[in-house]
């Protein structure tokens, strides 16, 4: 019999790398998603569902995380990158309002510390009732960027989702048969997606609606019917959700171990993109040898920022960022100098 834990470690480490190699690859082809069908298809399809997983499984690890210490390290990480980014951009640092990428951080940060107020019992009222509470915040027009407000409330759904889904199914080795023909129907679910959004959405903008950031009042949708297009959204991404994590391989395969580093991934990969978009490069992106080969440097950065090289870099800057290490050196320093 298998090692369940091992398989669910290895499931877990695939999954948030082909998460995280996704996030890389659709912020690579979004400047192009106006201009290529093609690339405007994979764009949304991708966005569907790889925040919505990626949400899910940090509520899945909630339950295994010491609080406090970790709290304040992504504190000083989104910060610090807060800082980096308003650098970058030439835009005025403010604290609360989370520039590009760092909104999943100080999500993140919200969404464990809200842990104290779930209750373990009605889950399933709990987590209808924040579905809910996702679709009405839509016609609120003082939510949007500002605190990330919108994507907290909009995504904390697919966190609790996870926070309570510790004896899934879904998580488990599955016997032969059983994959072969979940992993086949997955892969026609996600190909009947992409063909129905590539006829589909050709002068039609579902961005968003599939960001979960802006009010129903800028998204130019008749407001009666705005909840109608968040329901379906959030349809959408529980179904290519549940069908990419039947992808997901189990196993231990040549790029699981840069699952165990996707968050210097996720921060870094905006490091690369950003010089590129400044950049003629897309002007030359013409053939679909070209945007293949697109999609593939997605992976390829994903798997460089994930490398060994950068890892050790990058654990200096968490060495250095890490609150219980600093507060040890302060009391050795100051008040145990003989030790």
């Amino acid at each position: 019999m298998a090692d369940f834990s091992k398989e669910r470690l290895y499931f877990f480490d695939n999954a948030k790398f082909l998460l995280v190699a996704l996030v890389v690859i659709g912020h690579i082809i979004e400047p192009l998603r106006e201009v290529s069908p093609f690339l405007r298809a994979v764009y949304i399809v991708i966005y569907l569902f790889h925040m919505p997983c990626f949400v899910m499984i940090s509520g899945y690890f909630a339950h295994k995380r010491r609080k406090s210490f970790e709290l304040l390290k992504f504190i000083l990480l989104y910060t610090l990158f807060q800082i980096i980014f308003a650098l970058g951009s030439k835009t005025e640092f403010i604290f609360f309002h989370p520039l590009w990428i760092l909104w999943y951080l100080f999500a993140w940060i919200i969404w464990n510390l809200s842990l104290k107020f779930i209750p373990q019992k009605h889950k399933t009222w709990v987590v209808l009732g924040s579905f809910l509470f996702g679709i009405l915040i839509g016609y609120s027009t003082n939510v949007s960027y500002f605190l990330s407000l919108s994507r907290i409330i909009s995504f904390y759904p697919f966190f609790l989702l996870g926070y309570y889904s510790k004896s899934w199914w879904l998580w488990r080795e599955k016997r032969k048969y059983q994959t072969i023909i979940l992993r086949s129907s997955a892969i026609i679910l996600l190909s009947t997606f992409f063909l129905i959004i590539y006829l589909t959405f050709g002068n039609i903008d579902p961005y968003k609606f599939i960001y979960y950031s802006y009010p129903y009042v800028e998204t130019e949708s008749p407001l009666a019917l705005a909840w109608v297009f968040r329901v379906s959204s959030y349809v959408a991404s529980i179904i290519t959700g549940f069908a990419f994590f039947l992808l997901v391989p189990q196993k231990k395969q040549f790029f699981t171990k840069y699952g165990q580093n996707t968050l210097q991934v996720y921060l870094l990969h905006a490091c690369v993109l950003y010089p590129l978009y400044t950049l003629d490069v897309y002007e030359k992106i013409i053939s679909p040898w070209s945007k293949i080969a697109l999609l593939i440097g997605g992976g390829l950065v994903t798997i460089f920022l994930g490398s060994k090289a950068i890892t050790y870099l990058f654990q200096k800057i968490e060495l250095i960022l890490d609150p219980k290490r600093q507060l040890v050196r302060y009391f050795k320093k100051y008040f145990f100098p003989d030790f």
